[in-house]
């Protein structure tokens, strides 16, 4: 995943394009079902297109998936992608602006002004990350809106990355990113459930619900209110949210947009991972 994750920034900075890595790598050994990664510069989707196009033509990526501002894309000097269906470690996400659909829900100019370089692999490959406080964020942000369900993945990570960031910046970052409502609900279920731990199996929070949902069933699925409470919040808030979300619901008039989107939802609202 290291060399998959250099290969592509080290491609598309010679590009001269600025990217790095996002909601990829973890605080502790795991191995992600594929790599995430923005581009920064401010293109349209014509350009973005032309860029895929080069990706898939003269630098040996395949194209198996594509959405209004990202791309799926999958390294083929290993081998093609046998079954696009399933992610795998030579998967790569490619993102021109963090948006599930046409809806931006993270602004990348905020995660452009806090990227950090790294070393991984024993040292020897380069990378562009975001800040453990901006890390964090992303992942609360993107298990709540896009795929809506907390899982024991994020609970670890927020555990982890709670002890290494420093949390008035963490604050500020969530402010910055209108995303104060956002961060209460999978924050909530981690420390509910580590207070749990300490007190041997002891809740009086009041969000007790929560917390017994994921317990019995090893995930928290956040309710449609929740949701809707959030993205009515964030819309007052932020200007580019809401802007895409108009787009989103203009778009919506044609039909197999429409019925991918429901498709998706309806997916979301089922599975019980991702």
């Amino acid at each position: 995943m290291a060399i998959t994750s250099y290969r592509i920034i080290d491609v598309l900075e010679k590009l001269g394009y600025k990217a790095a890595t996002f909601k990829t790598w973890t605080p502790f050994p795991a191995v992600p079902n594929d790599i995430d990664v923005v581009i920064f510069n401010d293109i349209d989707i014509r350009e973005f297109k032309l860029l895929v196009q080069e990706l898939a033509n003269k630098h040996n990526y395949q194209i198996f998936d594509v959405i209004p501002y990202a791309v799926s894309i999958h390294d083929q000097r290993c081998s093609k992608h046998l079954n696009p269906k399933i992610k795998d470690p030579y998967d790569v996400d490619l993102y021109f602006e963090v948006a599930a659909n046409r809806i931006i829900y993270l602004n990348k100019r905020l995660l452009e002004r806090h990227l950090r370089e790294v070393f991984i692999d024993h040292e020897v490959i380069q990378l562009y990350m975001l800040s453990n406080e901006h890390e964090l964020l992303t992942q609360l942000i993107h298990c709540f809106l896009p795929e809506q369900i907390f899982l024991l993945y994020h609970y670890y990570i927020s555990l982890y990355f709670l002890d290494k960031i420093n949390l008035q910046h963490f604050l500020e970052a969530a402010k910055e990113a209108h995303a104060n409502y956002i961060i209460v609900f999978p924050l909530s279920i981690t420390l509910d459930i580590l207070n749990i731990m300490r007190s041997y199996g002891k809740s009086n929070s009041i969000r007790k619900v929560l917390v017994d949902e994921f317990l019995n069933r090893g995930y928290y699925r956040f309710k449609v209110q929740e949701i809707v409470l959030t993205i009515m919040d964030k819309a007052r808030k932020d200007s580019v949210f809401k802007k895409s979300l108009m787009m989103q619901f203009a778009n919506l008039t044609n039909v197999k947009t429409l019925q991918h989107v429901i498709a998706e939802i309806m997916t979301r609202r089922t599975r019980i991972t991702y």
